[in-house]
Order: structure tokens, then sequence, then C-alpha cells
């Protein structure tokens, strides 16, 4: 039977109230309830008052606000008529932090209402099981997790054979970290080799470094390391609390043992993103590779693209790719145009900043694609991207109450009004040159245009690509 309080949320959330309501139900149901607003026009939320930041471990503004402001609305920070935060005006109120956070928040171009955002959901959407499974995380109980249910669902799991070892031997507490070294009377510097502030352990290493917790929030793994007494415990409730995603979760720990040895033996450090994409491409390598042979057969016949191929024959494709760049706080988009000859027609590159997540990035320029070609009047037909998670997303219609959900529903709606136009997903090799674009491309301008003659970096991959034919 439900509580009162998850009754209440689930009505509000379920029924498409409106953010005033929403905030009324949840503020009279749950304290400390994990509950964000999404912006949309900015108009009902109170800057200093409400909880709007993308940050799970508070939401609110920290900074000061200055005489005069403090029941100021968001939509006072957006410049009048445009699809951006006036930076300048970011720059007058808050603090560097406050406003990293802030310009992680893509804007909607048509300026729909806000709404409340369940932030232990993905899409954003309050169901009884992401509300059950926060509690779970909480109050990290651990009835699930007997010796013999665990070792179980590690065995079951189809990953790689040292991955499956890794994980067995850190919830065993027998990997060669700081602390262990130092019982075995090793003289090493008892901090962590990557974030070189806390004491280095398993539990450490893998959950609670600054940098393990980047990436677990970076791919929505609701994270409790201070109630976990140790590794084992706290990977048993991962993998209970996340079973439609475990193998990646273990391969996720995989990677970030390997960037620590990287960090120890090389000097040599992973971003976030390449983390993800490391663990993302092994765990694919490894169930290409281990597929049955009737399964492979089918895949060798499918529409996935291994090299570039111009479209049909009076047609345009326009390719798109984003890359993102932590350390300088900003994405680039980058959109190629070629036409059936495979000639360059036109390219596009949109620096983004504050945007560092790379699902928003891939999204922003499908959008930014379709309202190029809406404003050029250039008649494309195909669009290709290498990202997977978008192009499903474009394909799907449900409720996605999460910034990824409306820049998506965004893309779809500018996509009807293009009725031959076809989305398609395709491989990273057969992407170079969007790939190349948006992350070789300088320049002082947030956005840089070019017509029928490609900027001269570009030339040897578009070269490439005709080869290939």
């Amino acid at each position: 039977m439900l509580s009162f309080s998850n009754a209440v949320l689930s009505l509000v959330f379920l029924n498409g109230i409106d953010a005033h309501a929403q905030k009324h139900a949840c503020d009279s149901t749950i304290p400390n309830q994990p509950l964000i607003f999404r912006v949309g026009n900015g108009s009902s939320i109170r800057i200093w008052h409400d909880p709007w930041l993308p940050s799970p471990s508070q939401g609110f503004i920290t900074s000061e606000p200055s005489p005069g402001v403090e029941d100021a609305t968001v939509d006072q920070l957006i410049l009048p008529g445009e699809n951006s935060w006036d930076h300048d005006l970011l720059a007058d109120l808050f603090s560097e932090e406050d406003r990293g956070q802030i310009m992680k928040i893509p804007l909607t171009a048509h300026g729909r209402e806000d709404r409340m955002y369940w932030i232990h959901d993905k899409k954003g959407v309050y169901s009884v099981r992401s509300g059950y499974k926060s509690l779970m995380a909480d109050s990290f109980i651990h009835s699930y997790s007997t010796t013999e249910n665990f070792w179980k669902e590690l065995w079951r799991l189809k990953i790689p054979a040292k991955v499956r070892n890794l994980i067995w031997r850190a919830s065993l507490n027998v990997l060669p970290t700081v602390d262990q070294l130092r019982v075995r009377k090793v003289e090493v510097d008892s901090h962590c080799p990557v974030c070189s502030i806390h004491d280095e352990s398993v539990l450490h290493a893998f959950v609670s470094c600054e940098f393990a917790q980047k990436i677990w929030e970076a791919v929505g793994v609701v994270n409790s390391p201070t109630m976990a007494a140790n590794f084992k415990d706290w990977i048993t409730a991962t993998l209970k609390n996340h079973q439609q995603d475990q193998e990646i979760i273990v391969m996720l720990c995989w990677a970030i043992w390997l960037n620590r040895n990287e960090t120890v033996w090389n000097a040599k450090s992973f971003t976030v993103l390449k983390v993800v994409t490391i663990a993302n491409n092994f765990l694919q390598l490894w169930r290409d590779a281990n597929r049955p042979p009737s399964k492979l057969a089918i895949s060798s016949s499918s529409p996935e693209l291994v090299k570039w191929k111009p479209p049909t024959r009076g047609s345009l494709k326009l390719n798109i790719d984003a890359s993102i760049f932590e350390d300088r706080g900003m994405a680039r988009l980058g959109l190629v145009i070629r036409n059936d000859l495979g000639s360059f027609v036109a390219a596009r590159v949109v620096t983004v900043r504050g945007i560092v997540d790379p699902l928003l990035a891939e999204t922003l320029g499908v959008r930014e694609a379709l309202s190029w070609i809406k404003s050029k009047s250039l008649e494309v037909q195909t669009i290709e991207m290498d990202a997977l998670l978008v192009y499903n997303a474009l394909q799907s219609e449900g409720i996605d109450n999460s910034y990824f959900g409306i820049l998506t529903e965004e893309c779809r709606l500018l996509a009807r009004e293009f009725p031959h136009l076809k989305f398609r997903w395709v491989r990273r090799s057969a992407n170079q040159v969007a790939h190349t674009l948006a992350k070789t491309a300088e320049s002082l301008h947030a956005i840089v245009e070019w017509f029928y003659f490609p900027p001269s970096f570009l030339s040897s991959v578009l070269i490439a690509d005709l080869m290939n034919e």
C-alpha cells in the first residue's frame, strides 16, 4: 500500500500538475524531498528561494543576493528575445560555482512552463518504484546483500572475465590500494593518487573519490558512499537499485580502476567522458565478440554504417557530432552537409558555454542542425549522428521531464516541419568529418559557418570519406 506522501507524489507527477502545485504538494508531504525545478521560461522560479540548480547535492543558489533582488525570478537572467543566459549579469550576481551550475542548464527554444523534476529518475518522472529505490539508497538497506546472493549475481553478469575478477577482488578488499600496501609495510603516500585529498581505500577509489563521484553522477547512479561500510556493501546495493544497468556499472568500476592505474604508473588521467566512453566501448566490443554466429550474421547485414555513404541522388545529408571540453567548461557542436557526390556543401560550428554533459550537447547539436537547415532552406533529407542514446530518444514519445527529454521533444517538433527528413544512427567511423570539425575548430566567435569551401583542416577527412567509396 502506498504511503500518503507517495500517493500524493504519484498524482502530482503522473497527472502533470503545474510547477506551483507540484512544489506545494511535495513541500507539504516530504521534508528535504529530492525535487528541483526544470527551467522552462523561468517566470515561476525564485532565484534565491527555490531549488533549480542541476546539482543533486543541494539545488539552491549559494551566493548571497544583492539588495533589492531577493525575490527576482529566473527569467530575469535570460536575455530578452534570445535563447541564452545573460553572462554579464551572471558574473555580477553569482559565485563561480553557482555560475557553472546555471550555465549547465540548456534553455528551451519555446519558453515552456517551469516544472518540478524528480532527481532520482533520469527522466525526472516520479514513480513509486523510483521513490522506493531512493529510500533504499538513503537508508542503505541490505536485506538483499547476503554473501551467497551477491556472488550469484556477480557470476551471472555477462561481462569480461577480467572485469568480474576485479569486482571479486575489490569486494574481498584485496586490491593493491594504498591502505592495503601500507598494511603490508610498503612505504607509500597514503593519499589517493587521483584526488590527492583523502586516503585511498577500495571504497574510496571506486565510490567516494571526487572523480568517481563525478562519473556516477554523470551516468545517473544514486551514490551514497558514506552509508556503505565497504565496497561490497556499496556494489551490492547499487546493482540491486539499478538492475537494468548492472553490466555497465561494473564496467565503469573497471574503467575507474584503469584510470587510477594510468595515474599511478603513467602520470596520465582520463576525463569523466573518456572513462564512460571506455567502459561503454569495451562492453560493446566484448558483446560483439561473444555474440552467437547467427546473431553476428544478422548484424553484418544491418544498416549500421561503418563508412560514410553519400545520400540518395539529388539530396543532401547532414552529419552531427559534439565534443566536450570539460577544462574549459564548454561544448562544441559540429554540423557538416554534403551532397550525393560526397562534395562539401556547408559546415557550421557552434560553441555552447557551460554545457559539459555529452547527452545534452549531442541533443543541442540536433536542435541546432534542424534550426539551421530551416533558416537556410536547405533540402536535407538525412541527419546522421553517432550518439545512440540521442537517436533512440528521438524515436520515442515517452514522458521525460528532464532537460534531455525536453530538448529531444523540441527536436521532434522541429523535425515534423520536414516531412521527408530521416534520422540515422551510424558508428563513429562513419561520422569522422563532423567529429573532426567539433574537435578541431577554434574560433573567438560562438558560431562559424563555411559554404562550398571547407576549412583546410577538414580536407583530408573529406577526401578519406570519398576514397572509402
